[in-house]
């Protein structure tokens, strides 16, 4: 067998990592703030967590985006509505999920190299065989494991995520993507 099949097969098989997605987003501020404006209209308002979101835009270093904290911060509206567009003007296609979707679309999700999990922490846990499996910790070992990009938003504190999915893979989050902490009251009227 050639070196050249050898590291094919090895890449495949997700031995070798693939190379991590890198974006970089021109006026990545005002750019957001205009996408911000146009799904919330009047009620925009610029918090100081989003400007975390517009450096991690401006250059994300080969990693995702974790916003967890507060409700109504517009975490969902970043995630799911304006990031994919930027995703799309670069010629890649991000695949947006509700988590309460996981388990159905768990195989799909598990393919796909760049996604967004909205509102980690409402699903269920799946069945395999009669073993009772968590989608979520599965997915984020492939995105570990092949470098994939994922953009997650949940709800849920640190220490209720540690609970729920383990310190490793909250460990796993932490090194694939940046962490932004949304505080404050919702915005939502």
């Amino acid at each position: 067998m050639e070196i050249k099949e050898i590291l094919h097969q090895l890449h495949d098989n997700g031995a070798l990592h693939s190379e991590r997605i890198h974006i970089s987003v021109g006026n990545a501020r005002e750019r957001l703030f205009n996408g911000l404006r146009y799904y919330l209209g009047k009620d925009a308002k610029w918090i100081a967590e989003y400007e975390e979101v517009a450096e991690w835009l401006h250059d994300n270093k080969g990693k995702g985006l974790m916003l967890m904290g507060s409700n109504g911060r517009g975490k969902s509206v970043l995630a799911t509505k304006i990031i994919p567009w930027f995703f799309r003007e670069k010629g890649y296609w991000c695949e947006v999920y509700h988590a309460s979707e996981l388990n159905k679309k768990k195989d799909e999700a598990k393919e796909t190299k760049i996604l967004c999990v909205d509102d980690v922490g409402i699903e269920d846990l799946a069945s395999r065989y009669g073993e009772r499996i968590n989608v979520f910790m599965e997915l984020m070992d492939e995105v570990e494991r092949k470098d994939k990009l994922i953009i997650i938003t949940t709800n849920l504190t640190r220490q209720a995520l540690e609970y729920r999915y383990t310190t490793r893979t909250t460990d796993r989050i932490n090194g694939c993507c940046k962490v932004v902490v949304f505080n404050g009251t919702s915005m939502r009227k």
